[in-house]
């Protein structure tokens, strides 16, 4: 949050000391010190602004500059004002503030933490007499460039701060009094840029101290919300990241390199190859992803070490800009599995899949040779079998393990941003875009393979368009006229009847016998028998050393439970449960009082349920309960379930609810 506004200040008008008289005095100093350096003791000069006087001095700063230079064009501010999240927020409270401001002789500037204006408002004559000066957008105001001002002390200073008249080091802005506030990240504390009120300092008041801290801590109360947001984006991507490579390295970092999250053996290697090897690899990952205008979906480096590691770096995309990394260090042959030897037949990147069932072993064995040609691969199966897993598995068994690996879901993607998602879009395609257009998923994965989750999902429009790209092989993008050529595997994925959809007329048939080249049906984990048992196991000994603990042990009752239940959620499910193991047992032994309620009760859970009662029934009937509870309010239903608005819209819609009315 912002600092105190007592914290620094140049000048203070509750000194004693009349603005008008203060104004004599300092410019009376101020015209010695330009002509030999030196102040009178009877000059009213602070030794704060004596050494701000004196860096400006020693900077070569001009103390008669009329101006201050400018920085940026018309178009960058644009897109900056646009883009940049600081300068949205700033931008709609400045833009709240006018109506207070507007007539009462002060304007009201946002900066960014280069010094560079980026937004102003407020009185108009204030604001006409200050561009004359570029104190407005593009202007940049250091003090290394213009000496001491509102702008560039504070900072400087990292803390609020008055310049008033002639503590201006430059004759062109000593017209005025500056109050300047630092606005900060509210997860990090970073600073972001200045709040800084500008009036006639004939006019100087203390009141307008706070006033600028206030306008700071509203902007930083709007980042809040999309600061905590961006922030669960990448905790949701190292958890994704967490179940792909579940026995390697794995550490997430904001955009501001900051960790947010890692798994324990991310410390071991930190204590094995060192902590500035480990920042060396942050770096690189940050600036490969950060400092780039297109969005990469993954990188693989090659690290020089014995150990053969390669890192794998995924981007996190919230809003159309990357707010974080995950950063996999994946050690080749390093990987065991209770399969056994017959896992090492399938290929190095199915090992990570445990699993002795016969029929799961069957089903992998398709996924391998799946690996080895070049069709479109169609994966079945309920929620949380592992469908994403296989898919990763048979991209890095491929010959295109080299290139890019893009996944989209298709139920998180709201229908009006498909098509632009998936076939990118040209400048200026609608209100919004970004000037220099933007590559769609299928442009991202040029070589490699486009994984689609969730493929009964799409619109039967999009499903149409999508079918012409894969039997052209060329994309266009939302807005333009040129074809681009694009070479990708497709495997998608899907928990729906896919052959129920066709006869509904839901689903293409056309594009499923598309897809369904090579199908994959995973088993429901209920049948596959001492896997559960095998998983449970990883699970533990992974959480337990993510969570830093003593391993824990199933008591033979436990185990027995586990085999029993029927696991709707499947392996996703059995991950969940571990974790709140691992969470709230105490001891080193799990007992069958530490279950939760659903797993104690015995073997009549082992029974499947009925067909109409699925997991999607379930998450159906759960969402329209909820929507229901809140008053029809999307918002807060979508909040309490932890899921998107546009999820529950299109699950309203395909039940037959109106979406309009009190739905809101």
């Amino acid at each position: 949050m912002a600092e105190s506004p007592r914290a620094t200040r140049l000048f203070d008008p509750s000194a004693g000391v009349g603005a008008s008289a203060l104004s004599k005095q300092l410019r009376e100093g101020w015209e010695r010190f330009v002509a030999d350096g030196i102040v009178p003791a009877s000059a009213a000069v602070s030794p704060l602004v004596l050494e701000r006087w004196r860096a400006a001095r020693q900077r070569g700063v001009d103390p008669l500059l009329e101006e201050a230079p400018l920085d940026g064009a018309a178009d960058e501010l644009r897109r900056t004002l646009e883009e940049d999240d600081f300068a949205q927020a700033g931008r709609r409270v400045l833009d709240d503030m006018h109506a207070v401001l507007e007539g009462g002789g002060n304007a009201l500037l946002l900066s960014d933490a280069g010094g560079r204006i980026l937004h102003a408002t407020g009185d108009r004559e204030v604001r006409d007499s200050l561009y004359r000066v570029n104190a407005r957008p593009g202007g940049l105001w250091l003090e290394g460039r213009v000496g001491p001002n509102g702008v560039g002390t504070a900072l400087s200073a990292r803390a609020p701060a008055v310049v008033f008249g002639a503590e201006h080091f430059c004759r062109g802005w000593q017209e005025w009094v500056c109050y300047g506030a630092p606005v900060r990240d509210p997860l990090n504390a970073a600073l972001l840029g200045i709040i800084t009120i500008v009036g006639a300092a004939e006019r100087a008041t203390t009141s307008r101290i706070p006033l600028a801290a206030s306008v700071g801590h509203s902007i930083e109360y709007l980042l809040t919300e999309s600061r905590r947001y961006w922030r669960q984006r990448v905790v949701d991507a190292y958890e994704g990241a967490a179940g792909r490579w579940p026995l390697d390295a794995i550490a997430a970092f904001d955009s501001a390199g900051q960790m947010v999250a890692a798994n324990g053996r991310w410390r071991e290697v930190e204590e094995h190859l060192g902590a500035d090897r480990c920042a060396r690899i942050r770096r690189r990952a940050i600036a490969e992803f950060l400092d780039s205008d297109t969005p990469k979906p993954e990188l693989r480096i090659t690290l020089p070490d014995s150990e053969a590691r390669v890192v794998v770096v995924s981007g996190v995309q919230a809003a159309g800009r990357t707010v974080g990394v995950v950063v996999v260090l994946e050690r080749h042959g390093a990987f065991s599995s209770p399969a056994g030897d017959g896992a090492k037949l399938l290929g190095p990147a199915f090992e990570q899949l445990i699993g002795r069932d016969p029929e799961f072993r069957k089903t992998l064995r398709i996924a391998a040779r799946a690996a080895a040609c070049g069709e479109s691969v169609l994966i079945t199966g309920a929620t949380g079998t592992g469908k994403e897993l296989v898919a990763t598995a048979i991209h890095r068994s491929s010959r295109r393990a080299g290139k890019p690996l893009v996944s989209v879901n298709c139920a998180a993607l709201a229908h009006e941003l498909i098509e632009s998602e998936l076939f990118g879009y040209e400048p200026g395609a609608f209100t919004g875009a970004r000037r220099e257009g933007k590559p769609g998923r299928f442009e991202l994965a040029d070589g490699g393979t486009l994984f689609l989750d969730e493929i009964g999902e799409l619109p039967l429009d999009v499903q149409a368009k999508l079918l012409r790209v894969l039997e052209e092989g060329t994309v266009f993008r939302v807005g333009g006229c040129r074809a681009r050529p694009i070479d990708v595997r497709i495997i998608a994925a899907t928990n729906r009847d896919l052959v129920q959809a066709l006869a509904t007329g839901a689903f293409r048939s056309d594009l499923f016998y598309r897809l369904d080249v090579i199908k994959i049906d995973l088993p429901p984990l209920r049948t596959r028998g001492a896997d559960i048992l095998d998983l449970a196991r990883s699970f533990l000994e992974t959480t337990c050393q993510q969570s830093g603990r003593a391993p824990l042990r199933l008591t033979p009752e436990v185990e027995q439970l586990l085999i029993n239940y029927s696991w709707p959620g499947n392996v996703r499910e059995l991950r969940n449960v571990v974790a709140r193991l691992v969470a709230l047992v105490d001891g080193e032994v799990v007992t069958v009082e530490d279950l939760p309620p659903t797993l104690r009760g015995g073997p009549q859970s082992a029974a499947a349920p009925p067909a109409e009662c699925s997991l999607y029934a379930i998450e159906d009937d759960l969402i329209r309960r909820s929507v229901e509870a809140h008053g029809g309010n999307i918002s807060e239903a979508a909040r309490q379930l932890s899921i998107d608005r546009s999820t529950i819209y299109r699950r309203l819609r395909r039940l037959g609810s109106p979406s309009g009315g009190r739905l809101r």
